[in-house]
């Protein structure tokens, strides 16, 4: 090789490792530019477009293709969850007799504003408060619940204008999609309210206790998380289910990340805002699912149907002519996996309307015409749940101060609080608050340190009796308070 040949050689390698590093810093600084706070800010609000115009969202299909894919979900699902607050006196709560005071999440799905929930956060109520994503609170005028799927859907006097969620199809949904819990749980101190977890869906199939005949699904993400009432949502913005506490142990806290899928989701709560019940079908077949013992019996692959063992008498399968030893493989049109999957699909059939039923009897593949019938009570897995009236007026009449349902103690240096200045020596210090009280509603909690009411500075106990408020006054009465996190106001009382 000549020395000119050498040289051309070493001038191409040179020029190429300039190019090479040219690129890798113009990439760079595109990528940086990508991240800077005013782009993103751009993305959000192309992708997410005006956060307070009310009216149906749409699902975004470029939301799963963006790095910002689980920031841009929460942004657009947060102005259609809502906090949830139940009180009651504790007649018919799952906790016992005593008065109740629970707290979930909730959402929008139709243009009816009603709010969709886990049940148990709103079991036992006899008076629910929600609070939109705006700060805005609303009593909910009524209750319709399933005890089957633990679902509820709070109804208001006039509508709420919240933006719907729109549903995924959770039929498609798999094992291993990504997806995103989103909430707004009431806190105590209503600091930090909103809240998000990321995770993927880690099995699917039947439900624990009442729910065996529905297909769940389950996700990896710490049902702490999350309050039970808050959406699942695909990257798209769908929502794929609900968090429910299904499952739960004795004592409330669930066993898992339990999900109540869309589809399921929406066909129960359109019949509980429509009738205010869940009316379900049924054929009247008892059966089990085709193992590859049975298949080769019936000269069938495994897992290919429900076989039959028992007919009802006088049943929609009885007079369908559908006899035991039929192995049923489609119910209008649905392929039928298995004995379970009959069960779910034949909850939710047009009751009163003839529907095929694709079948192998003998080896030999034929059609039959059942109409399905509503399940009769004796045969239902719960009873029905009736809708039911809520109290949209103050828990109880405010009078005067203790009337709120909260104890009060003299502020000294050996009961002051830690974190309270000693050279602060105004105040009296909340000793206890009664569950579901109208001090509990308000926020007032134990260790709490009251300043003012109305107009009144109070430095004693017998201050409060005598400040100068009007606690009859339908709008409230303002009460400076102080806690750990500081100063803040509070209303108390009042029935707006």
């Amino acid at each position: 090789m000549t020395t000119i040949q050498r040289n051309r050689i070493r001038w191409v390698a040179l020029w190429s490792v300039l190019a090479l590093a040219i690129g890798t810093l113009a990439i760079g600084e595109t990528l940086f530019a990508q991240r800077q706070p005013g782009d993103q800010s751009r993305v959000l609000q192309n992708q997410i477009g005006v956060q307070n115009q009310r009216g149906p969202l749409v699902p975004n299909q470029g939301f799963a293709n963006t790095p910002l894919a689980f920031r841009n979900v929460a942004q657009q699902a947060f102005p259609s969850i809502v906090s949830i607050e139940a009180f009651g006196r504790g007649s018919g709560s799952c906790r016992g007799s005593g008065p109740i005071h629970q707290r979930g999440s909730g959402f929008s799905i139709g243009p009816d504003g009603g709010i969709v929930t886990s049940s148990r956060v709103v079991a036992g109520a006899d008076r629910v408060r929600i609070r939109t994503s705006d700060g805005t609170t609303y009593l909910a005028s009524s209750v319709a619940t399933d005890p089957l799927t633990d679902l509820s859907v709070l109804r208001f006097s006039p509508a709420l204008n919240i933006p719907a969620m729109p549903l995924a199809n959770s039929d498609a949904a798999q094992i291993g999609d990504w997806v995103l819990a989103v909430g707004n749980k009431a806190t105590p101190d209503v600091l930090m309210n909103e809240q998000v977890a990321a995770g993927v869906i880690s099995s699917r199939g039947p439900g624990p206790g009442v729910a065996r005949r529905e297909d769940l699904l389950q996700t990896d993400i710490p049902f702490g998380s999350v309050s039970a009432g808050s959406p699942l949502l695909n990257l798209n913005g769908e929502v794929v289910g609900i968090h429910t506490t299904l499952g739960a142990n004795s004592d409330g806290t669930p066993q898992g990340g339990v999900i109540i899928p869309s589809n399921l989701l929406n066909t129960v709560s359109r019949q509980l805002i429509d009738n205010g019940t869940v009316q379900r079908a049924y054929l009247g077949v008892s059966t089990q699912s085709v193992d590859s013992q049975m298949a080769k019996q019936f000269a069938l692959p495994a897992n290919s149907g429900a076989l039959v063992n028992q007919v009802l008498p006088n049943s929609p399968a009885a007079q369908a002519n559908i006899l035991p030893g039929d192995v049923v493989q489609t119910v209008n049109g649905i392929p039928v996996a298995d004995g379970h999957r009959l069960q779910g699909i034949a909850d939710s059939l047009p009751i009163g309307q003839s529907i095929p039923v694709g079948l192998v009897r003998n080896g030999n593949k034929m059609t039959v015409n059942v109409v399905p019938a509503a399940i009769p009570a004796a045969l239902a897995p719960t009873p029905p749940a009736s809708q039911r009236v809520l109290d949209t007026t103050a828990s109880r009449p405010v009078n005067n101060f203790n009337d709120l349902g909260v104890a009060t103690k003299p502020l000294t240096p050996e009961t002051s609080p830690a974190w309270a200045k000693l050279s602060q020596t105004n105040g009296v210090l909340v000793d206890s608050v009664q569950p579901g009280s109208p001090a509990a509603e308000a926020g007032l909690r134990p260790g709490m340190v009251i300043r003012k009411v109305g107009g009144s500075t109070i430095s004693a106990p017998a201050d409060l009796a005598v400040a100068n408020a009007n606690w009859a006054d339908k709008s409230g009465v303002l009460m400076l308070v102080s806690s750990s996190r500081g100063s803040r106001f509070l209303i108390v009382g009042g029935n707006e």
